[in-house]
């Protein structure tokens, strides 16, 4: 099982209990309604994870309050694990990392059944780089090395 902010790989999905992801899941939505309260919502930005990419992805979101939207239309489970770049690193050279490294800064995640909406995370994004990236795996290894990683800059002050 993985620490908290990990990745979690579909060999670790099959050990988890259900009620862990529905929590995962609830407590994004639980957020975005906070911020909704509270007249903070800011842009929402839909996601489509695709076997295997992710569609949709801004090349750049002004720092602030944001919200993502994460529907899957692929045939396989997906996963949309936000996280933040360590200032100067690449995608490619995050996802290289060795899976001990702790490096990446996870900010989120969002699980999604094949055809199945996966909720919405609402996060307040300081200027950086951020990826989307999923790790779960099949056949020919982790879904981030069939395409399914994307980054993106989070401009402002």
């Amino acid at each position: 099982m993985n620490r908290p902010g990990e990745p979690a790989f579909l060999s670790d999905l099959e050990t988890m209990e259900f009620g862990q992801i529905y929590w995962i899941v609830v407590s994004a939505q639980v957020q975005l309604t906070i911020a909704e309260i509270g007249g903070l919502a800011g842009p929402t930005i839909a996601i489509t994870g695709l076997d295997f990419a992710f569609d949709g992805v801004p090349e750049t979101v002004d720092a602030g309050l944001v919200t993502f939207t994460f529907e899957n239309t692929g045939a396989e489970f997906h996963e949309m694990i936000l996280a933040r770049l360590p200032e100067g690193m690449t995608l490619e050279e995050a996802l290289a990392l060795p899976p001990d490294d702790e490096s990446l800064l996870p900010i989120g995640v969002l699980f999604a059944l094949p055809g199945v909406q996966g909720g919405s995370l609402t996060v307040d994004l300081e200027p950086g780089t951020y990826a989307f990236i999923c790790f779960f795996e099949n056949e020919q290894g982790p879904h981030a090395f069939q395409g399914m990683a994307a980054e993106f800059i989070v401009a402002g002050p």
